[in-house]
């Protein structure tokens, strides 16, 4: 029996391309190594997603410059590491240099470092297809942010109403990190510019630094706060912010909720999905204004110390299949309250906290949800363990 030798470079682009996508980054790094064609289909468009072109221009700019020129991969993220105290006339040039060979292809922008307004515009008016924009301020300081799988960028001191110029109608998702008042003020104008558009938003903050009366998000899908954003008394701007989200189906709140702030999230955006905040210690979880959200399938209450029999007087939340929570000192007939309020919930997560045990919360969870088919107990690292 003879067999006939087909020569693998012999074989179609689209089949290549597929083979390609079953090797991890590193093989394909050395597949792409072979010849120009290879290189060619080992990075296409359709590998660079989750690939970052970091970019760090203090040091040896025109090298670095020569050296992407030889390049034929289409990077749709990008990280730029500028000098701290800001981007020098020279460094800048190459940054637009670069941004020529790879502007129409980026989808991510993210800039460690200081860019004035001038600077900005130019360079967002070179990526008609940007996406996402992280705007990070200070970012020598290490703070921890949930849900970032790619570090956050630092940048834009200057901003003006020039922003207003600048076309990025495919940004719709924003990453805000400030840290210090001037950051608030500086940002407002980038975000009153792409309010409108933006779906999905990130916002963390040390303190109360942006008027939020001034901002409304109608588009917005999906929203995390973190930090003290909302840290203000007033109750009227908190009313006004909250109640400019109209089509909300994710909202994750990293801070101690106000009843009135639930009501009118609720009020605003009935189709939520997804909902996660900290419930107010020592009182009531806020279960009549929460069952309002009849299309609600994740909830996650935070840290929770009772259940009260008044609770009971609310409609159970059907729609309610997975549930988080933190407990601390909680009472058995708490569980079993909880359980009532919540007797669709299939998988639940829970953070022990305080002499709360892991054999005595897996005994109350499990003989209270019983229909529970996927359970995660996890164990406060800061909590002090007691030998039995």
């Amino acid at each position: 029996m003879s067999y006939e030798v087909f020569p693998i470079q012999d074989l179609p682009e689209e089949v290549l391309e597929h083979i390609f996508s079953f090797l991890p980054l590193s093989n394909r790094k050395s597949a792409s190594l072979v010849c120009a064609k290879w290189e060619r289909l080992a990075f296409c468009r359709r590998f660079l997603r989750k690939v970052v072109l970091r970019i760090q221009l203090e040091l040896k700019c025109q090298v670095q410059v020569q050296f992407l020129r030889r390049s034929k991969r289409r990077y749709r993220n990008v990280l730029v590491f500028l000098h701290t105290h800001g981007c020098s006339e020279f460094c800048f040039q190459n940054i637009l240099a670069i941004l020529e060979l790879f502007g129409a292809d980026v989808e991510s922008l993210q800039c460690m470092g200081h860019l004035n307004t001038k600077q900005l515009c130019m360079v967002l008016s070179r990526l008609p297809k940007l996406q996402h924009l992280i705007v990070r301020l200070n970012f020598d300081d290490e703070y921890d942010y949930p849900g970032f799988e790619i570090p956050p960028l630092k940048p834009l001191k200057e901003f003006t109403l020039q922003i207003e110029n600048v076309d990025v109608p495919n940004v719709t998702q924003l990453d805000i990190i400030l840290s210090e008042p001037a950051e608030g003020r500086n940002i407002l104008p980038v975000l009153r510019r792409l309010a409108p558009q933006l779906k999905n938003l990130y916002f963390y903050s040390t303190d109360y630094f942006i008027p939020l009366e001034q901002i409304q998000f109608p588009e917005a899908e999906v929203l995390n706060i973190g930090g003290n954003l909302c840290d203000t008394d007033n109750d009227w701007v908190l009313r006004t912010f909250f109640a400019g989200f109209k089509l909300l189906k994710e909202v994750r709140l990293d801070f101690t909720i106000k009843e009135i702030v639930l009501d009118v999230i609720v009020e605003a955006c009935p189709a939520i999905e997804l909902l996660k905040f900290k419930s107010p210690r020592f009182k009531v979880i806020p279960f009549r204004s929460l069952g309002r959200l009849k299309y609600l399938r994740t909830l996650g209450l935070g840290e929770v110390n009772d259940v009260p029999d008044i609770s009971l007087k609310c409609n159970p939340m059907v729609s309610v299949k997975s549930l988080s929570l933190v407990i601390s000192s909680y009472e058995e007939s708490s569980i079993e309250r909880l359980r009532h309020m919540l007797p669709n919930v299939i998988e639940m997560s829970v953070t022990l906290k305080g002499d709360y045990t892991i054999d005595r919360g897996l005994r109350h969870i499990c003989q209270n949800f019983r229909g529970l088919q996927r359970l995660k107990v996890s164990d406060k690292s800061t909590r002090i363990l007691k030998p039995s």
